[in-house]
């Protein structure tokens, strides 16, 4: 049983061992936590004392021992709701204040998953709050899900959700070897969405909207270039009109 996830709301790996033994044993004493768990009794009674503070454990004071139990599992899902509501009250605050750079002439580089992540939450950050109308992508690959399995899934899920495809023109030229994507066969319908010629796919992908463009390389290591140079934009906004005159020429001959 891979319980590690429990570790990202800040459990220890000794609160997990001590929780999930009083969850298959309860009610327990310290003396029998320690030895079907393994750890030291000293160990445990520091662990109890903060698994109690948590809200996860409860003491019962009986005539010879004082016996633990542990609290129903649906106790951490309230801790993540509470964690999570703090945070999105810390993140209102930043936005208030968060200062977008002007300076145009700068290149962004997103490194990574996590990289990926950052830049794709910014794009949606700019369609949702109506900072950009336009959204066009030259040589889509379909691959972001294979890079964020469980991440790029979900987004599209929330975007679909909240009909962003309604707030914003949505143009994609996706490859010819991407039609079976995720994005092609479950998002197909709500943006207007071609592709490429066999034999003519792109190596890396290009998202251009009304105030930035960005090339980004899904292979080995993802990484993103990105700009908000007004001339480079204006460039490939108009490359991205004239390809896309051109596969309505070609899809029409």
């Amino acid at each position: 049983m891979d319980l590690r996830a429990l570790q990202e709301i800040g459990m220890s790996e000794a609160e997990i061992s001590v929780y999930t033994t009083l969850i298959a044993h309860n009610p327990l004493s310290a003396r029998e936590i320690a030895e079907k768990s393994g750890l030291y009794r000293p160990y445990v009674y520091d662990t109890l004392a903060k698994l109690t503070e948590k809200g996860l454990v409860t003491r019962a004071i009986l005539p010879k021992a004082n016996v633990y139990q542990a609290a129903h599992p649906d106790r951490i899902v309230r801790i993540i709701e509470e964690r999570r509501v703090r945070v999105l009250e810390a993140v209102a605050t930043l936005r208030e204040t968060y200062h977008e750079s002007k300076a145009d002439t700068a290149v962004r580089i997103y490194e990574g998953n996590e990289g990926l992540k950052s830049f794709y939450e910014e794009l949606y950050a700019a369609i949702k709050d109506e900072e950009t109308e336009h959204l066009y992508v030259i040589g889509g690959t379909g691959e972001a899900a294979n890079h964020l399995e469980y991440y790029f899934p979900k987004l599209l899920q929330r975007g679909a959700a909240e009909q962003l495809h309604r707030r914003v023109a949505i143009r994609m030229i996706y490859n010819a070897s991407a039609r079976g994507s995720e994005l092609a066969r479950s998002y197909g319908d709500l943006i207007d969405l071609k592709f490429t010629p066999p034999n003519r796919d792109a190596g890396a992908t290009t998202i251009i909207t009304d105030t930035m463009m960005a090339i980004m390389v899904l292979r080995e290591r993802p990484f993103v270039l990105c700009t908000a140079n007004r001339h480079i934009v204006g460039a490939y906004r108009i490359l991205f009109d004239r390809l896309w005159e051109m596969e309505e020429e070609n899809s029409s001959a």
